[in-house]
């Protein structure tokens, strides 16, 4: 793909995530680095995506400061199936059983396009933003009974 059909599609996904209510809050360093964060102000989550292919959600602290915040691959996600099957070994004149076994492994996807992981970030915030708020509805709540109790 040539660079300015690339520099067009980044464009126009940064356009459609603002228009979606998210906002750009990359720093300097970050943008060095070929990050770039947005921040939904109605849920109080950010997403950042990397120039590595992932995508990440992180909720920021509103209450307790000090607390962590909670970091989430958003990549899609492929399931492996491997199978090692029965076999019979032979050792020191005996005979061992080596039964099957199956294992189900898990990996991220990575997204290799800027666009493209601008406009995954765009389509999982529309697919759950309406849970996002109503969690962030739940949490103010819950930080108003707080300071009537405590007097905060």
């Amino acid at each position: 793909m040539r660079d300015s059909t690339e520099i067009k599609l980044v464009k126009a996904a940064k356009y459609a995530l603002k228009q979606a209510g998210l906002r750009e809050i990359t720093t300097e360093r970050q943008e060095k680095n070929g990050t770039s964060a947005w921040r939904c102000d109605k849920s109080d989550y950010e997403f950042c995506e990397y120039v590595t292919g992932y995508v990440r959600r992180q909720s920021v602290p509103g209450f307790y400061r000090r607390t962590p915040t909670d970091v989430y691959q958003i990549n899609p996600r492929y399931y492996i199936k491997e199978e090692l099957p029965q076999e019979w070994i032979h050792f020191k004149g005996t005979v061992r059983k080596i039964e099957a076994k199956v294992t189900n492994t898990s990996h991220f996807e990575m997204i290799e396009d800027k666009h493209s992981r601008l406009l995954y970030i765009l389509a999982f915030y529309l697919r759950n933003k309406d849970r996002f708020i109503h969690n962030k509805e739940i949490k103010d709540l819950d930080v108003e009974r707080r300071r009537k109790l405590y007097g905060q």
